[in-house]
């Protein structure tokens, strides 16, 4: 049994920092593949933490904390988005999202539903509900793993490691003047650097990675210089290797310089924050001896000395933006970005109690862009209100709930902490959650994995720290069972009662082995629901591996489209996504066969795929827009006006999209349409003051103009 508990513990601490160096370098993990991959590791080390929590008698600590009570908290929100609740409920707790249903109902002419989804996509609802499984899996995770100082450092180098890898691809990257993200991955959108698709989610991922490192950092430095008699115990905490602390003075330095070499605005002024703030903790921490100081002092004047050999210039550059909040150009970055933020505050307004779903920004919000441009906006660049939007008032309450118990903890464990190791940590890895939370009022770090596997594990690991603050004020043993008989091989943190099992812990046998078999069937269900996301990537794989290859000679062209909506229907009956590239695949194979029977009836299939995917995204204009045009190829006119009606009502501020439409019925020969949407464009345009969109009406209004002369 011993053994058997040595493996499990060992797999918990393979899967944890598997993640946190898979997760950075598989681009960020924003593909579904990669935090398909992710979630698996998480699930699976929740798995091997609970079974040897059940075989083992494992009872040092709780590993259900106040922090995961409300994570707890915040993963059934996610589910009450997706349980259907009465109409008439739901319609008294947040009525838009009745009207929203109601709209559409009545545009399609279909009866309305006497249960409503609160979630208006729900497949990207299930995907967020995954996600946040996996971070929550994690957390727990890792606070039943860590038990030793050793443990901490294997992590800590870990997550070292991998910000000073990226760190340093980041900065030779930028220099030789690549754009590809380890020399052959392109990008159609983004600014990359490192193996990150965007800069500031490159600068926020280092950041977290700096601050860690700088705990391990003071942590080691504050230990050694401390030799009071009352730390007897060093083993598991090694501070005196000069070699060690040069490298990671070193590694430190050179994330440093990378996070101001992104040259992202907001991760450069949160990490000055942070690091005001550390200097804050420290002071707390009465940890204010001169001494103490010089190698992080030195390791801030390296990170100095480096940018000056690289230049300051265009940090500088970038930086001299930052006077600009709201500049008067209607097209600047920033003052789109506060459109933005005043989009989602009302989004969040109109949705107060469970929000528009969790990860349906993208797909909810052009209902309520009022940007001056015809910009696809993934999130409003500030997490706060974007969890307002998705996730409502109770989403944000749990949100700065979180984050302000996590500070409680810290600060009580600064005040009151007597190991001057613990303390160091504490202080310095603190800002990998302070520099997040900063960083997140203006961009978005928490919408990449692996920056949020990475800092839950951070999280961890200060909260496990902190226990030492428990121990103490209750007057057990500091560390280790005999604190005055020598060294300890592996120091436990929390040690009372350690090998034994006091009698309200006992448990029979056979329910053990109940809630065994019950945790491994729950692990079998979550990893087949983590693979989900990677099969349904594969399968947009196939379709388009298939559409390349696809002639007008081409056979079994129907029994394919049969057997690829099978398995859309069995595996992701949800995804409008897969049921989009099927209808892109079926109107690209129309387009080649040359019989026009089996033309016909692919452009029909097409069609009603498209109809699918526009059913399970009610809010996707573009889909509408494209079910406009196949419409109009075969001359149904109402069909189409139908579908013009509803993709126009979805994006009631939007002149572009009047304007698409403008144009694709000027193309099939219906002028008279195309310039009552013409004229409607142009009215929103006028009202909301768009001037950019003008010379385009113009032009096509001197189309229309020549049009209706040759009629």
């Amino acid at each position: 049994m011993h053994r058997l508990c040595s493996i499990l513990s060992h797999l918990t601490g393979v899967c944890l920092i598997t993640a946190v160096v898979f997760g950075p370098m598989a681009f960020g993990s924003v593909e579904a593949w990669a935090y398909s991959i992710l979630a698996l590791l998480s699930f699976t080390a929740l798995a091997a933490a609970l079974v040897r929590h059940l075989l083992c008698r494992d009872k040092r600590h709780n590993i259900l904390s106040p922090l995961a009570w409300v994570g707890f908290a915040a993963l059934l929100l996610i589910c009450l988005q997706l349980v259907p609740w009465p109409t008439g409920l739901l319609a008294f707790w947040q009525p838009e999202t009745v009207l929203v249903h109601q709209r559409i109902a009545e545009i399609m002419q279909t009866e309305s539903t006497a249960y409503i989804i609160p979630s208006l996509y729900p497949q990207a609802t299930r995907i967020s509900l995954l996600k946040f499984s996996a971070y929550l899996a994690l957390f727990i995770a890792a606070c039943s793993h860590i038990n030793s100082y050793k443990q901490i450092n294997r992590l800590i180098v870990a997550i070292i490691a991998t910000g000073f890898i990226a760190a340093l691809v980041g900065i030779l990257q930028n220099l030789a003047g690549i754009n590809e993200i380890f020399g052959f991955r392109s990008i159609s959108r983004g600014l990359p650097f490192g193996p990150f698709v965007s800069r500031n989610q490159f600068a926020a991922f280092t950041a977290i990675s700096f601050f860690a490192g700088l705990g391990l950092f003071l942590a080691r430095v504050f230990f050694a210089a401390d030799r009071s008699a009352r730390h007897p115990v060093r083993s598991g905490r090694p501070s005196d290797n000069p070699g060690q602390n040069l490298l990671l003075g070193f590694s430190l330095s050179i994330m440093g310089v990378a996070v101001i070499w992104s040259l992202s605005r907001g991760g450069i002024v949160s990490a000055m924050l942070t690091g005001a703030a550390v200097i804050g903790a420290l002071i707390i921490a009465r940890e204010t001896t001169p001494g103490k100081w010089l190698y992080p002092a030195a390791v801030a004047l390296t990170i100095l000395a480096i940018v000056t050999w690289l230049g300051w210039e265009p940090v500088a550059a970038r930086l001299q933006t930052l006077g600009i909040l709201i500049s008067d150009d209607p097209l600047a970055i920033s003052r789109m970005r506060y459109i933005m933020w005043t989009d989602a505050w009302r989004m969040g307004l109109s949705f107060p109690l469970l929000g528009t779903g969790a990860g349906t920004f993208l797909s909810t919000y052009p209902a309520f862009n009022t940007m001056p441009n015809n910009t696809l906006a993934r999130n409003p660049h500030n997490e706060y209100l974007g969890v307002l939007a998705e996730n409502g008032f109770i989403g944000l309450i749990l949100m700065l709930l979180l984050a302000g118990m996590f500070m409680v903890i810290v600060v009580k464990a600064l005040r009151t902490q007597k190991d001057p190791y613990s303390t160091g940590f504490i202080a310095g890895a603190s800002g990998s959650v302070l520099t997040i939370l900063f960083h997140a009022t203006v961009d978005f770090p928490l919408r990449s994995p692996a920056i949020v596997t990475t800092l839950i594990v951070v999280m961890a690991i200060i909260y496990r720290l902190t226990a030492l603050r428990q121990q103490q004020s209750t007057g057990r043993p500091k560390m280790g069972r005999n604190i005055h008989s020598g060294p300890v091989p592996n120091m436990d943190i929390e040690t009372s009662n350690l090998g034994t099992v006091s009698k309200k812990h006992k448990q029979r046998p056979a329910i053990t082995m109940v809630l065994t078999i019950l945790v491994l069937v729950a692990w079998v269900y979550a990893v087949n629901a983590a693979l989900d996301p990677l099969r349904k990537q594969l399968e947009i794989a196939r379709l388009e591996k298939a559409r390349d290859q696809l002639t007008a000679d081409t056979v079994n062209i129907k029994a394919f489209i049969e057997s690829s909506e099978t398995a859309i229907t069995r595996r992701s009956p949800h995804s409008a996504r897969l049921y989009i590239e099927l209808a892109d695949f079926c109107r690209y194979a129309a387009s080649l066969i040359e019989v026009l029977p089996s033309k016909v009836r692919l452009a029909q299939k097409s069609m009603a795929l498209r109809e699918t995917s526009a059913q399970l995204e009610p809010l996707n204009a573009e889909t509408r827009i494209n079910l406009v045009i196949d419409y109009l190829a075969f001359g149904w006119s109402d069909l189409a006006g139908r579908q013009a009606n509803l993709a126009a009502a979805t994006l009631p501020h939007d002149p572009w999209i009047r304007i698409e439409l403008a144009k694709i019925f000027l193309r099939a020969g219906q002028p008279e349409k195309s310039f009552a949407w013409l004229l409607e464009a142009e009215e929103i345009a006028t009202t909301r003051k768009i001037t950019s969109i003008m010379p385009t009406i113009k032009q096509l209004k001197k189309q229309h103009k020549n049009e209706l002369t040759v009629l």
